[in-house]
């Protein structure tokens, strides 16, 4: 599987992100297993209507601002593993992509 560089766990368990210049994603599968979640991958997409896509195997990705939001206002939003995945998807993933974005790639 393709890393682009960057490896990302939450709890020990592997999250497969990706940046694709517009939007950073993140695998289904990981954010489910790090949820404790068993929704299946439709009641997920659905959540994040719109903010989804499939990649060429078929994996849902989802796009990690939208998982921030959800994981901001959905319910248990309070709960300290909850909120602690927010802030990694904010601070590990969501700043430095914006950061490589503001001083543009290889400038």
């Amino acid at each position: 599987r393709h890393e682009q560089g960057h490896h990302h766990a939450f709890g020990g368990v592997p999250l497969q992100v990706e940046d694709d210049g517009r939007h950073v994603w993140v695998g289904a599968e990981g954010l489910l297993r790090v949820l404790g979640s068993r929704d299946p991958e439709d009641v997920l997409a659905a959540r994040h209507a719109g903010r989804w896509r499939r990649d060429r195997e078929g994996t849902l990705l989802l796009r990690v601002d939208a998982v921030v939001d959800v994981l901001a206002h959905g319910p248990g939003r309070l709960d300290p593993r909850t909120v602690r995945l927010r802030r990694y998807f904010e601070r590990e993933v969501l700043f430095p992509a914006a950061e490589r974005r503001r001083r543009g790639k290889g400038s």
